[in-house]
Order: structure tokens, then C-alpha cells, then sequence
């Protein structure tokens, strides 16, 4: 799944908000915003996707994870 999109924010600006609005429109209305995988070892390569947000479901149930183009953390 490819990740959307996104506009970056101009610092500085007054109009800010609607940036956020349109990226979470985005990501809202994407066709899986946050997609799941049965196990850590089933992530993707985190560098793949940085900013991301992936559901595993673990030991203690669903859990969010987020890549910071590094790695995948809880």
C-alpha cells in the first residue's frame, strides 16, 4: 500500500490549519488508513515507510506501531 501523500507545513504562515485538514482528509479517506499485520514480523522495512502507522496484533492484543524511517516503535 502506498502511503498518502502529504503537504508539508510552511512555517509562519496563518493559513496552517487548512494544511492539517487536507492531510488528515487524506489519511482519513484513504482506503485503509491504518493498515494490520498479524505479527511485528510481518512490518514492512520501516525506511519504506517513514511517518507511517501499522496495527500488530500481539501478545497483548492490537497495538499501534510508527516508523521514523528507522525502525517501527510501539
Amino acid at each position: 500500500m502506498a502511503k498518502p501523500a502529504i503537504a508539508d507545513i510552511d512555517h509562519g504562515i496563518s493559513g496552517w490549519d487548512a494544511t492539517i485538514n487536507n492531510n488528515n482528509a487524506k489519511l482519513r479517506d484513504a482506503a485503509m488508513p491504518i493498515p494490520e499485520y498479524a505479527n511485528e514480523a510481518a512490518l514492512p522495512a520501516a525506511n519504506a515507510f517513514d511517518r507511517c502507522l501499522a496495527m500488530v496484533n500481539g501478545p497483548d492484543g492490537w497495538t499501534l506501531y510508527s516508523s521514523d524511517g528507522t525502525q517501527w516503535n510501539k
